[in-house]
């Protein structure tokens, strides 16, 4: 920051400034900003009178000063003043749309995306912003759809939108786009722990199980303390069958961030994570659950997936009223969002031999028929009991879940 002295020499806009003042103003009050003095930058332009040119480029930076100091309050109170004012103005809502994604408000921030791209649909910064804010509020297929479109139009994504977007081609099934998209930010970020996660991902969809180790092993040694990156490790410990260290990388990632909702619900999923070689942490988990799921900060989706992950463990410890409880809580959560599909006559039946097509069967080898009877599979209605049964099963020497 500029000493105070020096932002009184900035002077101020008189009142009865003519357009050319404000545009002298703007470039001088741009080099501030860039200075990172924005007290000054706020001096410079309080007094900047409606109706000039550069009036509204002027509110704009003034809004953005905020943004940089980290008063999101601020920020948003001069956006909204902005939206208000130039209802027409693309700018106005995505200044909004940031505002409200700085404050966790991430149903709004869509909205003022989207309002933003539907004055000005080539508004870039808004279009990726919008899949950005999809994927933290759980619309994967959107946010990859979005994202996609997004890239494909513009050539470019910043690093929030190429992770969103190589995290939600994983979940769609497009490998190809994810294991490019990983390349391409590898180059230009090769150590950055977030990308790291997310190509050992690639490798375990693409089963390189033992290049997604190694990439592991090697990240962990640049970034010991990464949650996502410890998960991982878990993920792997446990498809190797190897539960006590998966067990204890989960307890290790939620020791770092304690709303981790994966790590949470994983380490839940594994019989409500007690174990014999470790001191039973369930109660402590399960506060921790509580505070995440009150807490404002906490988006929504991660806020289900914590319910579902202390309803697992409520499970374990047989406080089944409790459990359901949170069950509950969790699917009204997931229920409330979800848009509402109407299928008729063998609409279902055709989207189910679209997921299970030949190459689904081609990925899992050939079965062997001495082991048993092949594929089975457990069909129900969500939370009616399918996941408990497949989990009692998997727990059988020839059944492999």
């Amino acid at each position: 920051m500029a000493k105070k002295s020096s932002r009184r020499k900035s002077g101020s806009v008189a009142a009865g400034t003519t357009e050319t003042d404000t545009g002298g103003l703007l470039s001088r009050a741009r080099l501030l900003f860039d200075q990172q003095d924005y007290v000054a930058v706020r001096d410079l332009l309080n007094e900047a009178e409606p109706g000039n040119s550069g009036y509204l480029a002027a509110r704009q930076l003034i809004a953005r000063t905020y943004l940089q100091d980290r008063d999101n309050q601020a920020f948003l109170q001069e956006s909204e003043k902005l939206a208000r004012e130039f209802p027409n103005n693309p700018q106005c809502h995505h200044l909004c749309g940031i505002a409200y994604f700085q404050l966790y408000k991430l149903d709004t921030a869509e909205q003022s995306f989207r309002k933003a791209l539907s004055l000005n649909p080539d508004d870039h910064p808004s279009a990726e912003n919008l899949g950005i804010v999809l994927d933290r509020n759980g619309w994967k297929r959107e946010s990859y759809t979005q994202l996609y479109k997004t890239l494909d139009k513009t050539g470019k994504l910043g690093r929030a939108g190429f992770i969103a977007l190589i995290r939600n081609a994983l979940l769609v099934g497009d490998k190809k786009t994810a294991y490019d998209a990983v390349r391409f930010v590898l180059k230009g970020a090769p150590n950055d722990p977030e990308v790291i996660h997310l190509e050992a991902r690639v490798a375990f969809a693409h089963y390189d199980f033992e290049g997604g180790k190694r990439l592991l092993k090697r990240g962990l040694a640049q970034h010991h303390n990464s949650p996502e990156l410890i998960v991982d490790n878990g993920i792997y410990a446990l498809s190797s069958g190897d539960v006590d260290n998966a067990a204890k990388s989960f307890r290790r990632a939620i020791q770092i961030d304690p709303n981790h909702s994966s790590a949470h619900y994983t380490l839940a999923d594994m019989g409500g994570g007690a174990s014999d070689a470790i001191t039973d942490d369930r109660e402590d988990r399960l506060v921790q659950m509580r505070t995440a799921i009150q807490s404002p900060e906490v988006p929504y989706i991660d806020k289900a997936e914590l319910g579902f992950s202390a309803g697992k463990v409520l499970d374990s410890l047989k406080r089944y009223d409790e459990a359901f409880g949170f069950y509950d809580d969790a699917n009204r959560r997931i229920w409330a969002r979800l848009p509402v599909h109407t299928y008729h006559g063998d609409q279902v039946f055709q989207l189910t031999k679209r997921v299970f097509d030949k190459q689904i069967f081609s990925n899992l080898g050939t079965t062997d028929p001495d082991a048993g009877a092949g594929m089975v599979f457990l069909v129900g209605m969500p939370r009616s009991g399918t996941t408990l049964l497949e989990q009692m099963l998997s727990r059988l020497p020839k059944v492999k879940a």
